[in-house]
């Protein structure tokens, strides 16, 4: 049997063209609206029409190594009423948002904020204030804002977000990842700007550790990965999911953080992204304008590859980027040093799905289109064009 996607459309028609727009080979053979009427309301509003479709590749050697469901409507509104059940029973849904005001500790002026809704596993909140342009962060479990302390860059390693002396050994490919899925694996080689690199010393995926992060910024960004871990981890199981806007910002800001760290653990990349990159990550939180971020369903041994580039446009801009593909899932990133505005970036060719700059409001995973080694060219040099 082929295999069924979610799509959220107002007909018919239109969910069936989502589902293939942009995969060349697939079709959608049948589609049927999936009730919701009887589920209790959220506080976010009405729950937008979802339709279960049925997928499959004309080439019928190709459709045999795709998954197959025995029953794709039936899993598709199966999966989309439980996960609707579930979040009309979580009372953080209740809260919309917090309206805050308090004295900038560094300055002492006044400061108004309107953030998001809190979550039991979000990682600090950071925020800067708008008079003196400090950098100011809150920890879940503290009442208090603080300042994010900033240390001189001094000689020898230093830290990549921060610039105190890095003394703390990062794991370069989260150790979590390799726990979690059971990935032992050895890497013979790598790609630096498109080309395989053979290492002197195997790298073991499961202990990549690298001199580039001081402790206070390693404890920081702990919170960062307990936060992804409930999302990826069943992404890279091949579990199908509907990525919301806040999973997409999640997903996007831990591909941009790991990307950065994969770069700077790579010989001759130590200053191939742009500082305020680097800042908008630690200190704000936030994926950097300029950055685009696409990810992608996977099919062989975990890669990892790292390079520098200059766009193609006339602007001849200056660009770094990464990949990191394991298990089922792989994810890349691209950021450019001076870029248009980040809405322009647009990279829905298959076998990417565009994670950053959001262009969805739901994203169906996993990706119809499958990407292994023989790809890694595209994966690494794929440019974002700029829409007009």
């Amino acid at each position: 049997m082929p295999r069924g996607v979610t799509t959220v459309a107002e007909t018919r028609e239109e969910a069936m063209r989502q589902a293939t727009e942009g995969f060349a080979g697939f079709r959608a053979i049948d589609a049927r609206q999936i009730a919701l009427d009887d589920l209790p309301p959220l506080a976010s509003g009405p729950l937008p029409t979802h339709w279960a479709v049925v997928v499959e590749h004309e080439d019928l050697e190709e459709e045999a190594k795709l998954p197959q469901d025995s029953d794709p409507i039936d899993k598709c509104e199966r999966e989309t009423r439980l996960r609707y059940l579930t979040l009309s029973v979580d009372p953080q849904l209740l809260v919309t948002g917090t309206h805050e005001e308090f004295p900038c500790p560094e300055c002492g002026k006044l400061i108004t904020l309107d953030l998001p809704a809190p979550r039991d596993t979000r990682y600090p909140q950071n925020v800067q204030c708008p008079n003196c342009r400090v950098p100011l962060t809150r920890s879940r479990n503290e009442l208090k804002w603080a300042v994010i302390p900033r240390a001189p860059k001094q000689s020898g390693a230093a830290c990549i977000f921060c610039g105190a002396p890095a003394d703390s050994k990062e794991h370069v490919v989260p150790s979590w990842i390799s726990g979690r899925l059971g990935i032992k694996t050895f890497l013979t080689q790598t790609s630096t700007g498109g080309r395989v690199v053979p290492q002197r010393q195997p790298i073991s995926f499961a202990s990549h550790r690298k001199r580039i992060f001081c402790t206070s910024c390693n404890t920081h960004f702990k919170h960062l990965e307990d936060a992804v871990i409930p999302l990826l981890v069943p992404m890279a199981r091949g579990f199908h999911l509907a990525l919301d806007p806040e999973s997409q910002q999640l997903l996007a800001l831990w591909a941009t953080k790991t990307a950065m760290a994969l770069i700077a653990a790579t010989d001759g990349l130590g200053d191939a992204v742009p500082i305020g990159h680097r800042q908008a990550v630690r200190e704000n939180a936030e994926v950097p304008d300029g950055v685009w971020v696409g990810f992608f369903s996977w099919r062989g041994e975990p890669t990892i590859a790292t390079g520098r580039f200059v766009s193609a446009d006339a602007a001849r801009t200056s660009a770094y980027g990464a990949v990191l593909a394991f298990a089922g899932i792989g994810l890349s990133v691209k950021g450019f040093e001076r870029p248009e505005p980040a809405e322009t970036l647009d990279g829905e060719v298959p076998p990417f799905r565009q994670l950053w700059p959001p262009r969805n409001r739901l994203i169906q995973w996993p990706s119809p289109v499958t990407a292994d080694r023989t790809l890694l060219p595209v994966l690494m040099n794929f440019p974002p064009a700029r829409r007009p």
